[in-house]
């Protein structure tokens, strides 16, 4: 499942890739703890991931929910997501900004860039800038 994408960088991150809603998102693999199946549904105290990233009124559907268990704020959360896809090293030099006009947009939702694979561009996230939207979240539904 490892692969390492040629792009001539000798320096990368190793980027845990997975699908969410149809789209493809990578998160430095780094900043998950564990993988894990969840059946049917998430796990109390962990969150699906549409929950944290505003998906708006695009419809998202969960074929084979899995449990990423990713380090935030030094804490274990989980984090339900569709499937994982792959995990590879890629190049910094195959890891993109965000223009300046999209920034403001994108960062609040915990996304740093994009990369593009294949025919995709995969938005990458943090989920240390995700910490607020738990916050959130946990005072809503403690």
């Amino acid at each position: 499942m490892k692969r390492t994408a040629a792009t001539g960088d000798s320096t990368g991150l190793e980027i845990l890739l997975f699908r969410v809603g149809g789209v493809c998102f990578g998160v430095e693999a780094d900043q998950v703890e564990r993988v894990d199946s969840c059946g049917e549904g998430a796990q109390e105290g962990s969150f699906w991931f549409h929950d944290l990233v505003d998906f708006g009124e695009w419809p998202v559907v969960y074929r084979a929910p899995t449990l990423l268990l990713v380090k935030i704020a030094g804490e274990g959360v989980g984090v339900v997501i569709d499937a994982v896809r792959d995990i590879a090293e890629f190049g910094l030099d195959a890891i993109r900004p965000f223009p300046p006009l999209v920034e403001p947009f994108v960062l609040p939702k915990g996304m740093w860039g994009v990369l593009q694979l294949d025919e995709e561009i995969v938005p990458l996230l943090d989920f240390q800038r995700l910490r607020h939207r738990i916050v959130d979240l946990r005072s809503k539904h403690p």
